[in-house]
């Protein structure tokens, strides 16, 4: 979590990292933040910044232990780009833009059935969410908050019961923010 939301480095070049530093070198991501640590560095390419920004998220990993347990405790699962549950689809679509972690509560096995997207208006997607949850389909809720800002008691048991999977790809206690440029709007998937 401290490297997915390190904010010296665009998501590309995370990806650049993970796939030089990590997948095509055979390393886990431990072992190359621990040669990190102890100025051992890596083999990629970082710019100053980039570099300070590693350090940082470093320093971090122990916010990220009590936040870990948080998400444990709601029943929150954090999908990684490098994992083989996560989205092909989301993969194949967005490329190096793919968020590196995604944020779960629900049934993470809605990520890989077929389906629509609908996206706009927050109003727009609860009607539909709520159409299909009524004729005995599912649905995906796609926040542009973090998943532990997000209140809903609208579709808890819906939730609990497997119909609904809540994702979102932001550090999970980012506030809502209108638009936000560097993904996609909220919206559902069907």
């Amino acid at each position: 979590m401290a490297f997915a939301h390190a904010r010296t480095f665009t998501n590309i070049r995370k990806m650049d990292f993970l796939i030089e530093a990590i997948f095509n070198a055979g390393n886990d991501l431990r072992t190359v933040m621990d040669s990190a640590r102890s100025n051992a560095g890596t083999t990629f390419s970082f710019t100053e910044k980039e570099k300070s920004g590693w350090l940082d998220a470093i320093q971090e990993i122990p916010n990220y232990a009590f936040l870990a347990e948080e998400l444990i405790n709601n029943n929150i699962r954090v999908i990684s780009v490098m994992e083989p549950d996560y989205p092909t689809q989301l993969k194949r679509k967005l490329g190096k833009n793919a968020p590196i972690l995604l944020y779960c509560k629900g049934n993470t096995d809605l990520l890989h059935r077929e389906s629509i997207a609908i996206a706009g208006s927050k109003k727009g997607g609860q009607d539909a969410l709520d159409s299909a949850l009524a004729n005995q389909g599912q649905g995906i809720i796609v926040l542009q908050q973090g998943i532990l800002t997000y209140r809903s008691n609208t579709y808890y048991q819906a939730i609990i019961k497997g119909d609904v999977l809540v994702i979102s790809p932001y550090h999970p206690k980012a506030p809502w923010v209108a638009d936000k440029p560097d993904v996609p709007k909220t919206g559902l998937l069907f």
